[in-house]
């Protein structure tokens, strides 16, 4: 599917696990720039080896959306 989304950045909430990581998946297979927030420290781990799948990239930062502080903080990475 051609979502037409090549070059585009989204940023996945929860994107260590699930839903947000198969997500992830999908968007890297549409030629989007990830970034994957996620409160789990393995966010970072679990998207480092999908770096350039699909001539994509993945950056997982550790972030509580539920904080304002750390969302704030995650905009600034």
């Amino acid at each position: 599917m051609d979502l037409e989304l090549t070059g585009r950045v989204a940023v996945v909430t929860g994107a260590a696990s699930g839903i947000g990581l198969a997500t992830v998946h999908s968007l890297l297979a549409e030629g989007c720039r990830v970034v994957g927030w996620d409160r789990a420290s393995s966010v970072d781990t679990t998207l480092s080896p999908l770096q350039g799948f699909s001539g994509a990239t993945a950056t997982g930062i550790l972030c509580d959306i539920t904080d304002h502080a750390s969302v704030e903080q995650a905009l600034q990475e």
